[in-house]
């Protein structure tokens, strides 16, 4: 005989809430399923695209949005030496370690974190296969590496690895000394020196204080980071250190309510023969930020075949200088293009006619 469940009692226990296409679409659901088959388990990432047949590119982003509705559980592991992500049904996920919880956690083995256990030799631990094996636990890692500091109180880092079973493992010994960075900058744990027998070693770590609800969530968070600000571009800041500052203040600013060419075109004629550079259009209008628009804007605006005949006088017209070993272009229009050449022509004559 076959049982069978019908779809709303499957919402029911899976999501907690009756059919919601909406709310949940399709595509998630599949993975929910998926998710919800593994229980107490849990899926790699990358498995639960193959099991319910899904592009690995989108299965991520479909995940995230799963755990932004409070559906899944998703944190972090390493898997054959790639960081990857486990999920869990939020009913069956693993509990966090709470701040002063000093329970026995099981799972696939018993984590024995006592003083006794911990402090009696240098052996490495026996529940080390959740890190060295074909993945990594996370969460037993940092745990480990808490209890054994904060029992030995300062402690190498290379005895530390000993304990933990990772020396000569390179992916894990990485994993281990990033995670110790974190508790530093998190401030659970501090680098330190110690000395030991006349000998100082540079090389420990002090226990600090126990990790919070809010730092183990900021460990186990998967996806990206918070992106870091932008360095700022040399090429314009190289630029920016050839703009005449004195000067530019003689000529209004540029305003959202003036269309940007004929700000160009009236910079152009207000410093006539001298021109202007794209560094002090970029100051004088959208600032450096926009670089690269405002020098491709001038690039079309001194094209020859821009303006129509009435209107040659506001035609924009470009001129290569150097100024030391930097070689960049200044505009001017067309009457200061012609009173600057009738200038230089007059002064050749005039060192010709004192040659003679």
């Amino acid at each position: 005989m076959n049982v069978f469940v019908s779809e709303d009692t499957m919402w029911e226990l899976i999501t907690g809430h009756t059919v919601n296409y909406k709310r949940v679409p399709g595509l998630e659901w599949h993975l929910l399923l998926g998710i919800a088959s593994t229980k107490s388990q849990g899926i790699l990432q990358g498995d639960l695209g193959r099991l319910v047949g899904q592009d690995k590119r989108s299965v991520p982003k479909r995940t995230d949005s799963l755990l932004k509705k409070g559906y899944i559980v998703k944190r972090t592991t390493l898997v054959r030496g790639t960081k990857t992500s486990k999920l869990w049904l939020k009913s069956f996920a693993p509990p966090l370690t709470q701040e002063g919880d000093n329970q026995k956690l099981e799972c696939e083995e018993q984590m024995d974190i006592t003083p006794q256990a911990l402090t009696a030799n240098l052996d490495q631990v026996p529940w080390h296969t959740r890190w060295t094996g074909e993945s990594m636990d996370f969460h037993a890692l940092a745990t480990t590496i808490m209890a054994v500091t904060k029992e030995w109180h300062v402690i190498r880092l290379q005895d530390l690895k000993a304990k933990l079973g990772v020396l000569g493992l390179r992916w894990q010994m990485k994993i281990v000394s990033k995670i110790c960075r974190f508790l530093n900058s998190c401030g659970a744990i501090q680098y330190v020196a110690a000395k030991l027998d006349n000998k100082v070693y540079k090389d420990c770590i002090k226990f600090n204080r126990s990790l919070s609800t809010k730092d183990w969530s900021a460990f186990l968070a998967t996806g990206k980071r918070s992106a870091k600000p932008a360095r700022p571009d040399p090429e314009w800041q190289a630029d920016l250190s050839q703009v005449n500052g004195s000067r530019l203040r003689e000529c209004h600013p540029w305003t959202v309510d003036e269309p940007l060419p004929h700000k160009i075109i009236e910079c152009a004629q207000y410093f006539g023969v001298i021109g202007v550079t794209n560094p002090e259009i970029y100051v004088l209008t959208l600032g450096p930020t926009f670089n690269r628009y405002v020098s491709s804007l001038t690039s079309c605006m001194a094209n020859s075949n821009v303006q129509p005949p009435e209107l040659a006088h506001l035609q924009l017209i470009s001129e290569h200088i150097r100024v030391g070993k930097v070689a960049s272009y200044k505009f001017c229009t067309p009457h200061a293009s012609q009173m600057g050449m009738l200038a230089e022509m007059q002064s050749l004559k005039f060192h010709r006619a004192r040659r003679q």
